[in-house]
């Protein structure tokens, strides 16, 4: 008697992998070959087992060997030879939309701002929720971000989108205001008013008027701005008033003076004196005297005054 042996054969069972809840059926061409050889173009009629599979849960599970039907060969490893499926997760992405409110409105986030990139499987609830760090005192850019229900069958990946506080409009006006030449400068803090738009917070308490005019600058008009702490979270939009600096008044008092008829006139230049008011930052008024040239007459003439320093307005009490 001859008897033929079946022809040993070792194989492995190759890895595969499906993604979370998608159909996945074992392939029974899915092996190697890994000892000994096959001949006379045989098939070996491998028959693979994947019943451990369970596509809807993320995992890896065994592929083992049920049977071949070439009786041929001898499978010297089918009773330990195992291979690997492994179900990975799913790859989301949350995409996150900008949305924006104005400096001292409530936030309030639309939560249907975001769309999904992937797929969620019906049935499962991530239960997204968008979060923001933006608070209505200031007014700057915020990240929105997402929380989600945690489940191991999903890799997700945020793209954050953009909160911002926006500044808030509104237009004001300051009014006008009068100042002495040489008086210290002291504008009056609420000479204001407010043209459309409004404050919120109190903001308006720290409100403050200045100008660049001061007890040295010359009689004219300056600008008078509007400043407050948190102008940075606000549009302004400012009409500026004008603070008008106005001549300093002198009074002074000529004194009499005479001269011979015929004789050319000639006045003493220092025959004055200031009776009411004052002259400030070392000033030098220049008062000058004037009559008539060459009197004609044994008669009096007036006297007058001028400066040449137009921060002054020069009053007289007239002597001949």
């Amino acid at each position: 008697t001859l008897t033929i042996n079946p022809r040993d054969i070792d194989i492995e069972i190759l890895n595969s992998s499906s993604e979370y809840g998608k159909p996945f059926t074992v392939s029974n061409s899915n092996y190697a070959i890994i000892s000994g050889n096959l001949i006379n173009n045989d098939s070996l009629g491998v028959i693979l087992n994947g019943s451990a599979i369970n596509i809807n849960q993320m995992g890896s599970y065994n592929i083992t060997l049920e049977d071949w039907t070439n009786k041929n060969y001898n499978i010297r490893n089918s009773e330990t030879v195992k291979g690997t499926h492994t179900v990975t997760p799913i790859s989301i992405t949350i995409n996150i939309d900008n949305q924006s409110s104005i400096y001292g409105e409530y936030i309030d986030l639309d939560q249907t701002k975001h769309s999904i990139s992937g797929n969620i499987l019906s049935g499962d609830n991530l239960n997204i929720q968008l979060t923001t760090t933006a608070t209505n005192t200031e007014a700057t850019n915020y990240p929105i971000s997402a929380t989600y229900a945690e489940n191991s069958n999903y890799v997700v990946t945020i793209n954050e989108g953009i909160y911002s506080v926006t500044k808030r409009s509104i237009s004001l006006k300051t009014g006008n205001q009068t100042s002495t030449y040489g008086e210290q400068i002291s504008l009056n803090q609420t000479n204001y008013s407010i043209t459309s738009g409004s404050f919120v917070f109190n903001d308006n308490q720290n409100v403050k008027l200045t100008t660049n005019a001061t007890n040295t600058s010359s009689i004219g008009s300056y600008e008078i701005n509007l400043t407050f702490s948190k102008i940075n979270n606000y549009d302004v939009s400012l009409e500026k008033g004008s603070l008008t600096i106005n001549q300093r008044e002198l009074t002074i008092t000529l004194s009499s003076q005479t001269i011979e008829y015929g004789n050319t006139l000639k006045l003493d230049k220092t025959s004055y004196s200031i009776t009411n008011g004052n002259i400030v930052n070392n000033d030098n008024v220049e008062i000058s005297l004037n009559s008539k040239t060459n009197p004609e007459n044994s008669e009096e003439y007036i006297i007058t005054a001028l400066s040449s320093n137009k921060n002054y307005i020069i009053k007289l009490k007239n002597s001949n």
